[in-house]
């Protein structure tokens, strides 16, 4: 997925004239320029959610509105598998500056679902080897994006357990590494 930053690019320009003592108009903010189906409304329910969340927000900021595009359409593909199929989850997973965020979707919200999408996620995290991981859980049965958010921060390190339970996740999830290309950019994705 391509990280691009036509977001964020207008917000860092109207930092740099408020640095230089330059008066400039504020720049509309992302989430009033954005209108991205499903999108706009992840950002919405993000937004409101627990501050130790605000990490996936400032990541998704970098993605080119290409890159979001994309993502709401994988995520829109990713609900019509479960709806169609009846499996009962299905995640796609994407490095991000900082880390990454695993979006799973989900025919039933429970413990069992909950538990295999941050499963998945420790997965990537432990895979790319970074401090910071998101993992997002979408319920079909709600036509909200955000049915469950968790934030896996901490210190990655080499742990031969670690190693083992990834490779595990990956085996009974059939999680696989997948090149991607978005818009006109080449990029990696993380199926799982």
């Amino acid at each position: 997925m391509m990280l691009d930053r036509d977001y964020a690019g207008t917000v860092d320009d109207f930092m740099v004239c408020a640095d230089l003592g330059i008066k400039a108009d504020r720049p509309l903010g992302v989430l009033e320029r954005l209108k991205i189906p499903l999108i706009t409304e992840f950002f919405d329910v993000l937004r409101k959610a627990d501050p130790m969340m605000s990490g996936v927000v400032v990541d998704l900021y970098d993605f080119s509105g290409a890159a979001l595009s994309d993502l709401s359409t994988m995520i829109r593909g990713l609900r019509d598998e479960i709806a169609d199929t009846g499996k009962s989850l299905k995640a796609f997973s994407v490095p991000t500056a900082t880390g990454g965020i695993t979006y799973a979707v989900v025919s039933k919200l429970d413990q069992d679902t909950k538990r295999a999408a941050e499963l998945i996620g420790a997965k990537h995290k432990y895979d790319a080897k970074t401090d910071r991981w998101y993992v997002i859980v979408d319920c079909i049965d709600t036509e909200q994006p955000v049915d469950g958010l968790l934030s896996l921060i901490w210190p990655w390190e080499e742990n031969e357990d670690e190693a083992e339970r990834s490779r595990k996740v990956g085996s009974a999830f059939n999680s696989r590494y997948v090149k991607r290309t978005i818009g006109s950019a080449q990029s990696d994705e993380h199926p799982a």
